[in-house]
This record gives structure tokens, C-alpha cells and sequence, in this order.
């Protein structure tokens, strides 16, 4: 089906898909409102979900008449074993729940709207993060939808690309890159993001213009303190790394071409 086909496309290292119009925006107000929500909301139900292997749980919220369902993940998780990407070796893998957060935080930071809002809450006994359900993921559809174009899927995937190399996130798969209506894209389920990498693994050809012009205004101090909270000291060193070499790449573009090819 062509969903499966537009997300394999998102998750590898060609864009060949044919326009989204993309998430819209979350206002502000709103954002607000849903961070509160799955603070505060009363858990009336949690259901063990059977796929993934940190175990995440589906919680269902009321207050004031409103039902949601939301993802909890509480594990934090670290594996001793070696990984490698490309010619980069790291000692040992974490795998936790504060990265979750941290993604929220840099999806935030950049404006991409890419990841479902995100909170810390302890449900039972077990703090964690408490991630909004995105509960309009398109199914699998026919092969030529309507409304959809090649340009702004391009645009849409060198977005998730320019995030997924940000927050490091080695286990990008197509069950884990939703695709929303205007065939815009929710990312979830970043437990393993945020490792020490530093290697590009896609190219870094296009850039959304206002994460770029965050990127350029956000100081090191704040990019510490805005995650000091859920990465390590040698997690956030790594960020800093990989947020220097895009800004290096975009400029390095720049000299070459003329910026609509660049930034969008």
C-alpha cells in the first residue's frame, strides 16, 4: 500500500515520493491546555499495549467531560553491548523514557510540530513520560490519494531527517512514523534517541527555515538547561556537536546555491 511505501521512503536515504501540506501548527493556547490535560486529567483506565519492548502502557485520562487516551513509558533501560553506525562505535545504549521528553522539548525548540505533545507524570508508582495518543494516524489507503504532492512530502520528510539526526533516533521504522490527514507526519516512540553519534545517517540536503533560524538563536547555555533534566552531560555535548555541524552544512549550502534550494 502506498502508506507503507511514502514512510519506508521517509526512514531511508532517497526522497522520490510524490504535495503534503503538512501538520498544521499547534497553537500555543492549546498546546498549553492539552500539556495540562494529561497532567492533571484523572487516569481512569491502563492497559498494558502489546507491542514494543519497554513495555508502554495505554492510559485513558478524564476531566471535565473530556476522554483522551495517551502512551505512558516508564522504563529507563541500559544495555552494555557495543553499537555502531557507519565508521562510529559507542559504548553501551540507553534506552529510557527521558528521552521522550527530550524530544518533545526539541521539537519545541525547532517548530517542526513533528512530535505528540509530552509530559512528565508519574502514573502508579512509576514516574515516566506521558505521551498525547495520536488518535488521526491515517490507515493504509489506495494508491493514488487525493491531495497529496511531491514538493511539500519532500519538504515534510527533510524535517523528519533534520530531527531524527538532531535527537539521534537509531530506531526510526515505519511503525513509528504516523502519518496524519494533509499527509503531514507525527513521530513517536524516541526512547533510543539521543545517542553520542554524530554521523549523519541520511544526507542533510534541505532545511525548514524557522528550525534553522531557532537553531542559529538558541545559546549553548540554553540548549543545557532546556535538557539538563533528561540527557547527560556527554548526551548534551554530542547535541551541541550535531546542532554546530548542521548550522556548518546549511551555511556550507548556502555558499553554493541559491537559498530556495536550501531553505524552504
Amino acid at each position: 500500500m502506498i502508506k507503507r511505501q511514502l514512510i519506508a521512503l521517509a526512514i531511508t536515504v532517497a526522497v522520490l515520493a510524490p504535495t503534503a501540506h503538512g501538520a498544521a501548527a499547534v497553537p500555543a493556547q492549546k498546546r498549553a491546555a492539552r500539556e495540562a490535560f494529561l497532567r492533571t486529567a484523572e487516569v481512569v483506565d491502563v492497559q498494558v499495549v502489546s507491542v514494543g519492548i519497554t513495555l508502554p502502557q495505554r492510559v485513558e485520562l478524564e476531566q471535565g467531560g473530556v476522554r483522551r487516551s495517551a502512551m505512558f513509558k516508564s522504563m529507563d533501560l541500559t544495555d552494555s553491548r557495543q553499537i555502531r553506525i557507519g565508521q562510529e562505535v559507542q559504548e553501551g545504549l540507553r534506552d529510557s523514557w527521558t528521552f521522550e521528553i527530550a524530544a518533545y522539548e526539541l521539537d519545541n525548540l525547532l517548530g517542526l510540530n513533528l512530535v505528540p505533545i509530552t509530559v512528565v507524570r508519574t502514573i502508579g508508582d512509576n514516574e515516566g513520560a506521558l505521551i498525547d495518543w495520536v488518535d488521526d494516524a491515517m490507515p493504509e489507503y489506495g494508491v493514488s490519494p487525493e491531495g497529496f504532492d511531491m514538493a511539500a512530502w519532500e519538504d515534510e520528510v527533510a524535517k523528519v531527517w533534520l530531527f531524527d539526526y538532531l535527537a539521534y533516533n537509531i530506531d526510526r521504522t515505519p511503525e513509528n512514523l504516523l502519518l496524519i490527514p494533509g499527509f503531514g507526519v507525527k513521530l513517536i516512540d524516541h526512547s533510543r534517541a539521543f545517542q553520542r553519534f554524530l554521523v549523519p545517517m541520511r544526507p542533510l540536503m534541505r532545511f525548514p527555515r524557522q528550525a534553522i533560524d531557532r537553531l542559529r538563536a538558541l545559546s549553548e547555555d540554553e540548549i543545557r538547561r532546556s535538557f539538563s533534566d533528561y540527557l547527560t552531560g556527554e548526551e548534551i555535548d554530542a547535541l551541541l556537536i550535531r546542532t554546530r555541524r548542521v548550522l556548518d552544512r546549511v551555511d556550507e549550502l548556502l555558499a553554493a546555491k541559491p537559498e530556495d534550494e536550501v531553505l524552504f
